[in-house]
């Protein structure tokens, strides 16, 4: 029963994260540089190992969460945006048991995150979905901190400004922009917001 336990598989499983953590966050003491630089693919492989032992939900959720974070460092958008679904379906889905529910902290992360994914896959209606459903979400309003506000300055981006392709890219983008300007006056961004909505006029002059 002990070698078969949750705990046991934990502690077996927590040997894998910490290589994993090491190589995802930077290994300082392996860096030349003294900096720390991630190694994604290394992270991933051992984040993926780990879960075949199969441990407790609360180590789950935190390594596929992770996981995800790793395939978008590495430019597999694909794989990214399907671990960030996989993800909120599992653990942020309106009918799931509130022992599953992902905290309010990590929903914020995997769905601003899935926008980034999706927007850089050349998904821009998908990404600018994302967002505007995160931003209504209970989720996105009790966020805080700076995804809430980071979600809708790049929702202008979705409308690919400040080099938009269309006129009405152009008004839908200056617009989106416009609004954030509002939401968030005193936001680090406005100055690139209102920066990029020059820029995406001088595009169509």
């Amino acid at each position: 029963q002990r070698l078969l336990s949750e705990d046991r598989r934990d502690e077996l499983s927590a040997i894998y994260l910490e290589f994993a953590d090491r190589y995802f966050d930077g290994d300082k003491q392996v860096d030349p540089t003294g900096k720390g630089r991630p190694d994604y693919k290394q992270a991933l492989t051992y984040y993926q190992e780990s879960l075949k032992l199969k441990p407790s939900l609360v180590v789950r959720r935190r390594t596929q969460l992770r996981i995800a974070h790793a395939h978008r460092e590495l430019g597999q958008l694909d794989e990214a945006i399907s671990s960030y679904q996989s993800f909120l379906t599992e653990f942020a889905a309106k009918d799931a048991a509130p022992a599953m529910r992902a905290p309010e902290t990590m929903e914020a992360q995997a769905r601003y995150q899935l926008g980034q994914a999706q927007l850089a896959g050349g998904q821009h209606e998908a990404a600018r979905r994302t967002w505007q459903d995160f931003l209504a979400s209970d989720t996105g309003q009790a966020a805080g901190g700076k995804l809430p506000e980071e979600a809708a300055y790049r929702i202008a981006h979705t409308y690919r400004l400040p080099a938009p392709a269309s006129i009405s890219d152009l008004e839908l983008g200056v617009a989106a922009h416009e609004t954030f300007l509002k939401t968030y006056p005193k936001s680090e961004l406005a100055p690139q917001a209102a920066l990029e909505i020059a820029q995406s006029y001088s595009h169509h002059r």
